[in-house]
């Protein structure tokens, strides 16, 4: 997910935590982005060493996210996996890569391939559209989506892929950030650290909420009201097809393709999405900003999450499955259009 972590600000004013207990803010760069970590422990010096100690392991997580998942490294797994594809060679690329082509593949399936992580032809392509200034000629669009197809991606074990079409390359940047923040925030509960919250660019992880709060205050784009929602435990992820905009050929193109048609388009539209685990909100958010956004709209409300959005006129859409505190879903219950 490649939006802006203003489109999710953190309301964390006005958090009444205990006495002893107080928030640690750690902040480092990793996935392309500033990786955030909060921990709530204990305010004395042995507390904010455990945070620190915490926050630390949940860092070294996303930076072994980054290593199997980037498609921009040259000596990865990733990257030899796309180099061997079509020739029959299993590939080691990771027990993170594997679990989330897994998951991939399964959202592929639930929403008939309009989410596609064998996309990868088609992103350096467009990578190339916007570094030359010229629009991809349809010939290259075809070769290019030829070689998309998530049913082509084969798994040997916990740790080995491989691609079952020449040219084939995987692309996680539309479900990655979702799932490295859910592996860092297990990491922290692991540590004993569960009232916690990761946050990498537009997505977030959210763990137990801070002594004495209900949740978290989130800042959720076409949420009614104040737009503020108050959330336990859950993932979201917001995207905006016009986060990326770049213009050539004599037309805006965004970052988020159609896996399905090798299409670029422009979207005025920001969507959060709330689900019970981050890759499925990450998924999600990216099908409901996909070119056809009526059709990724229902595809990512298929999926069951809870999903808002807004554009130039308002409030788009909100799902009808709540995952905020009781107060808050009795006040924003609305009908998917």
């Amino acid at each position: 997910m490649r939006s802006s972590l203003a489109c999710l600000l953190l309301a964390l004013t006005g958090c009444r935590a205990a006495p002893a207990a107080r928030s640690f803010e750690y902040v480092e760069r990793h996935m392309g982005c500033m990786a955030r970590v909060l921990v709530v422990a204990p305010g004395d010096a042995s507390g904010e060493a455990s945070a620190r100690s915490a926050a630390r392991a949940a860092f070294d997580e996303l930076a072994r996210c980054d290593l199997e998942l980037s498609d921009y490294l040259a000596d990865n797994g990733l990257a030899r996996l796309a180099q061997h594809a079509g020739d029959g060679t299993w590939v080691e690329v990771g027990e993170r890569a594997v679990e989330l082509a897994r998951r991939a593949q399964a959202i592929s399936a639930a929403c008939d391939g309009q989410f596609d992580v064998t996309i990868g032809p088609l992103t350096a392509l467009w990578r190339v559209a916007r570094d030359t200034g010229r629009a991809p000629e349809p010939a290259e669009l075809e070769r290019a989506r030829a070689a998309v197809d998530w049913r082509a991606i084969e798994f040997d074990g916990a740790t080995r892929l491989r691609l079952a079409r020449a040219g084939m390359r995987l692309d996680f940047g539309g479900i990655g950030k979702g799932y490295a923040a859910g592996r860092a925030l297990e990491v922290l509960r692991a540590a004993g650290r569960p009232q916690a919250l990761v946050g990498l660019a537009g997505d977030l992880a959210l763990g137990e909420p801070p002594p004495g709060e209900p949740g978290w205050r989130i800042d959720v784009p076409g949420a009614p009201g104040t737009g503020v929602l108050t959330l336990g435990p859950c993932h979201v992820s917001t995207s905006s097809g016009g986060g990326q905009l770049a213009r050539f050929g004599g037309a805006e193109h965004g970052h988020i393709l159609d896996p399905r048609t090798g299409a670029s388009a422009p979207s005025d539209s920001t969507i959060a999405v709330i689900a019970a685990d981050g890759a499925t909100a990450d998924a999600a958010a990216t099908l409901a900003c996909s070119a056809d956004l009526r059709a990724g709209l229902r595809w990512a409300a298929a999926l069951g999450v809870q999903l808002y959005g807004c554009g130039p006129d308002g409030p788009l859409v909100t799902h009808t499955e709540s995952m905020a505190t009781p107060e808050a879903s009795q006040a924003t219950r609305q009908e998917f259009p």
